[in-house]
């Protein structure tokens, strides 16, 4: 599947680029999101929907109810 830059939905803040695609076979609530991070983006919190990530580049952390993992490419 390809997916067009033309059909993303941009939502930036802060230190946050992002592009939101809805795609037709997902349910409403569902979408893939590429997401690029300059500098420290400082805590982004989101609502209670399932999430899946998967970092292309860089490294990280995720606190998840005070759980903190590290995260890095791949």
């Amino acid at each position: 599947m390809k997916i067009s830059k033309q059909k993303a939905i941009e939502q930036n803040w802060d230190q946050v680029k992002s592009r939101n695609y809805k795609l037709a076979h997902l349910d409403n609530y569902q979408s893939v999101v590429f997401a690029e991070l300059n500098g420290d983006p400082g805590e982004v919190t989101t609502d209670d929907l399932e999430r899946v990530y998967y970092i292309v580049e860089g490294k990280g952390e995720f606190n998840f109810n005070g759980d903190v993992t590290p995260v890095s490419q791949g």
